[in-house]
C-alpha cells in the first residue's frame, strides 16, 4: 500500500514540484498552514512530509523540532531554492532537497514505500488501519483507542483475514497459561468482541456459526 505525502505549501497550481509528483502518480495531501499540518500528522499515518518554508527560518526550525519530537518515524523533506535558506539539521530524518531536484524526491518516496512497517496493519486501504504500537484503530478521520486485550484480538483477526477463529483459540491467545486466570475465558472473549464492535463498528467482525469470529475483508 502506497504511503501518502503530506505537503505543507501555499503554492499548488503553480508549483512545479507538485505537478511532477502528480505526474509520477504519488499520493499527496496538502496543508496551507502549520496548525492543520500538525493536526493531520496526528490523525493519519504519514511516513513522509514535505515542507516548503512559509515563514522565517526560526519558525521553520520550531515546526521541525515539533515534528521530530512528536513523530518518531516520519521523514521530512525541506525544499529550498535561491530565495530560501538551507536548513542545516543533523537529524538523519531531515533531508534538504533543492526544489528542482525532482529525482531525489522520487528516490526518498520510493524508499519509504519499500520499507516494512510492522506497526501498521492495513485493513482495506490506507485510510483504515490498525496501529499496533499506538494501540489505535483508524477509520479515515476517526481514531479509536483500544485496550491491550482488544488490540491483541483485533490484530489476530485482521492478520487471520479469511479464516474464522473460535472463542477458545482467542482465549488461549490472551491467556496461554489458563490456570492463572479466574475468568470464564470464552465468555470474556464474547464481551471483548462486543466492546470492539461497539468501538469500531459491528460490520468489521462477523460471527460464523459454530466456527467463531471472522474479520470482514469487504468492510
Amino acid at each position: 500500500m502506497k504511503q501518502s505525502i503530506l505537503f505543507l505549501t501555499n503554492e499548488i497550481k503553480s508549483n512545479k514540484v507538485v505537478n511532477f509528483l502528480y505526474e509520477n502518480k504519488m499520493l499527496i495531501d496538502f496543508c496551507h498552514d502549520q496548525d492543520t499540518f500538525i493536526e493531520k500528522l496526528q490523525k493519519f499515518n504519514y511516513r513522509l512530509c514535505i515542507i516548503k518554508p512559509l515563514c522565517t527560518l526560526p519558525d521553520t526550525k520550531r515546526l521541525l523540532n515539533t515534528i521530530l519530537e512528536s513523530f518518531n518515524k516520519i521523514v521530512i523533506i525541506i525544499l529550498f531554492d535561491n530565495t530560501t535558506e538551507y536548513l542545516n539539521d543533523e537529524n538523519p530524518r531531515v533531508i534538504n532537497v533543492n526544489n528542482k531536484n525532482y529525482d531525489k524526491i522520487v528516490e526518498i518516496y520510493q524508499s519509504i514505500n519499500t520499507d516494512n512497517n510492522d506497526d501498521i496493519i492495513y485493513c482495506k486501504d490506507e485510510n483504515i488501519f490498525l496501529n499496533v504500537s499506538k494501540k489505535i484503530f483508524v477509520n479515515y478521520e476517526t481514531i479509536i483507542k483500544l485496550s491491550i486485550n482488544e488490540l491483541i484480538i483485533l490484530e489476530h483477526l485482521i492478520k487471520n483475514n479469511g479464516k474464522p477463529t473460535t472463542k477458545s483459540q482467542l482465549s488461549i491467545l490472551l491467556y496461554p497459561n489458563n490456570e492463572d486466570c479466574d475468568l470464564d475465558n470464552t465468555d470474556y472473549i464474547y464481551h471483548v468482541i462486543k466492546r470492539i464492535r461497539k468501538k469500531i463498528g459491528t460490520h468489521f467482525i462477523l460471527t460464523i456459526q459454530k466456527e467463531g469470529y471472522l474479520w470482514n475483508k469487504n468492510s
